[in-house]
């Protein structure tokens, strides 16, 4: 039943990762179409639905899920990725969030309100996959004896 549990674990947090990755891998298609190949500045008209689009937001998106997809592998990987989501998009949600407050003056990523809040949940989500991941696995492999399996 331990081990059953872990696997639950283990792949409850694969799905969420795996969902993150496909928000982001949306956005980057979106993004492609919608910017217009400069690496940054304002430009309301580079835009796809509520989102905003730069080829710099491009970039980031494309390491997201890259280093998302290599994370899905073990846990390990998955709290690392969880600590640098947390680390980048609470950065990117200050800039954002000064950039829309200010009128988007002199914004070099092209951040719209939109993006602010899907990377302020991205950071609310890195940190709880940060914090929670090696509690989580302690917590299994503390409850599990071999005598479990005869």
């Amino acid at each position: 039943m331990a081990e059953g549990s872990r696997h639950q674990w283990h792949t409850g947090r694969q799905i969420v990762m795996a969902f993150m990755c496909l928000v982001y891998l949306a956005l980057l298609i979106g993004g492609l179409f919608a910017s217009d190949g400069t690496l940054g500045g304002w430009n309301p008209d580079a835009s796809f639905w509520i989102f905003t689009a730069s080829a710099g937001l491009n970039f980031l998106y494309a390491g997201v899920i890259v280093f998302g997809v290599a994370s899905l592998v073990r846990p390990v990987g998955a709290q690392l990725f969880g600590w640098v989501l947390f680390i980048l998009f609470t950065g990117l949600t200050a800039y954002g969030a000064a950039s829309v407050i200010t009128g988007n003056e002199g914004d070099m990523l092209n951040i719209g309100a939109a993006n602010v809040v899907v990377y302020a949940l991205t950071a609310v989500f890195g940190f709880l996959e940060g914090a929670g991941g090696r509690r989580g696995l302690r917590r299994v492999r503390a409850s599990y004896t071999p005598m479990e399996d005869l």
